[in-house]
């Protein structure tokens, strides 16, 4: 309860708390092995992957992903029309390898994604099973996605349901992708089920754990994302443990929590406050 002092009186109020993420959440880990080498430069830059399975077994990254009209409509509500071109209609960017119907008005094929993580974005994971984690996604071809709400279901308010697309250099720093541009994608699957190996994610410390916050121990009971940004639920507010607000900015305020792989790069919008 917040107690606010006016000369009229004061007023009591609920300071309205982030939503606690249910399940076991972590961070892809970026992958530095793979690079193009830039031929005037000499810096590699290249697009950020990880690869995802069908199956909990190490394998090759799992089959293409066919993705609705729905998903491709609402995507269009979430970024500008560029990066939307880039995210799926454009080939050989990152999420699709093959011409569609998106791409060539005389073709009827359907767009099929690659079976693969964006690093540095969040994963929330249900279960364990072989050195895999499940990661929790929705259907590609039968969810409505038409029914989501851009205002609240996007990567600000939902970044483990939505990943932003980056690329790296040979020191691991990370660019947007295009030019400049803020591309979103939503976590999706179109087998039952999508693994990644446990060890390609730097996971959230166990809860419950304590934690100092500006001189004052508090004990987190369950994990908020906004953005990039990470708060820890406590019983009196929600304390920042990872704050990535803006352009640069990465601060963990607690000592006793930390996460060692960087933020993508974060888009401001009037909007998402």
């Amino acid at each position: 309860m917040i107690i606010a002092h006016f000369q009229s009186g004061d007023v009591q109020y609920e300071k309205k708390r982030l939503p606690v993420v249910p399940y076991t959440i972590g961070v892809i880990k970026q992958d530095l092995r793979d690079s193009e080498i830039g031929a005037d430069t000499g810096t590699s830059i290249t697009v950020q992957a990880r690869k995802l399975n069908d199956t909990p077994k190490i394998a090759p990254k799992g089959d293409v992903i066919v993705v609705s009209d729905a998903w491709y409509l609402y995507m269009k509500k979430l970024m500008t029309q560029k990066a939307w071109e880039w995210w799926g209609v454009w080939p050989r960017m990152l999420m699709i390898n093959r011409e569609s119907k998106w791409y060539d008005e005389t073709s009827t094929e359907m767009p099929k994604f690659e079976c693969i993580g964006l690093p540095n974005n969040f994963l929330a994971a249900d279960s364990f099973v072989n050195g895999f984690a499940r990661i929790v996604a929705r259907d590609s071809k039968n969810f409505p996605a038409l029914s989501l709400d851009p205002k609240t279901d996007n990567w600000f308010y939902r970044p483990w349901e939505f990943h932003k697309a980056t690329a790296h250099d040979d020191a691991g720093n990370i660019w947007l992708v295009g030019q400049s541009f803020h591309v979103y994608t939503p976590v999706i699957r179109e087998e039952p089920e999508i693994f990644i190996q446990a060890d390609f994610v730097e996971w959230f410390p166990s809860l419950p754990m304590t934690v100092t916050y500006q001189g004052k121990a508090h004990v987190i009971t369950g994990y908020c994302l906004q953005g990039a940004s990470v708060y820890g639920h406590a019983e009196e507010m929600d304390i920042p443990l990872r704050l990535a607000r803006k352009p640069g900015e990465l601060l963990h305020p607690c000592p006793e929590w930390k996460l060692n792989e960087k933020p993508v790069p974060v888009e401001v919008r009037p909007e998402w406050v």
